[in-house]
């Protein structure tokens, strides 16, 4: 399925922090929620790729720290937007913003 389907990696990540290391795919990291941030920060100045960062109940400093890991990323080799990442999806049919073109493609 992730073949065909581009899979991230979220809440698994919480429950088991060393899927981070082994997984090649895209991370969704949520900087709020993992404690010390310096692992984070250093896979970001390293440049590791498939980092996106999304929010949590951030606190101003944690949206502060938040917004500078975001600036880091956004450098690296896969930029994306944090939090959503609008705009950014892959191509065809199953994947379109028009409803129709998604349900035509099932089957």
């Amino acid at each position: 399925m992730a073949a065909l389907v581009p899979v991230a990696l979220d809440e698994s990540l919480m429950a088991d922090p060393a899927l981070a290391q082994r997984w090649s795919g895209w991370q969704v990291r949520r900087p709020a929620s993992e404690g010390d941030p310096r692992p984070l920060l250093a896979a970001l100045q390293a440049g590791t790729p498939n980092l996106c960062l999304s929010t949590a109940f951030e606190t101003g400093i944690g949206r502060r720290l938040l917004a500078h890991l975001a600036a880091l990323q956004a450098q690296g080799p896969t930029p994306t937007a944090p939090g959503l990442a609008p705009g950014w999806r892959p191509q065809g049919d199953l994947f379109a913003a028009d409803p129709e073109r998604v349900w035509g493609s099932v089957g």
